[in-house]
């Protein structure tokens, strides 16, 4: 018996893969908001973080998978 697309969707949505990538979005939407309110751009952040700029363009692009000590040097950087 085929599944209803909200079956699949419900057991995806509750799946870690899934919230692990919620957790990105939702913290490369509030990092990029303080980027903006602090008119910080990705170079400036790259050097604070001490990662290449090409790193964070790759954030900023899609899914990626990043590591608590990254997240925790992309806070600092932003404050």
């Amino acid at each position: 018996m085929a599944k209803s697309f909200a079956d699949t969707y419900q057991k995806r949505e509750s799946s870690s893969g899934y919230l692990a990538e919620q957790m990105a979005v939702t913290l490369l939407a509030e990092l990029n908001e303080r980027m903006r309110v602090l008119a910080i751009s990705n170079s400036d952040l790259a050097r604070a973080a001490g990662v290449s700029p090409a790193y964070i363009t790759k954030l900023f692009r899609g899914p990626s998978n990043v590591s608590l000590e990254t997240v925790a040097k992309l806070a600092l950087a932003v404050g």
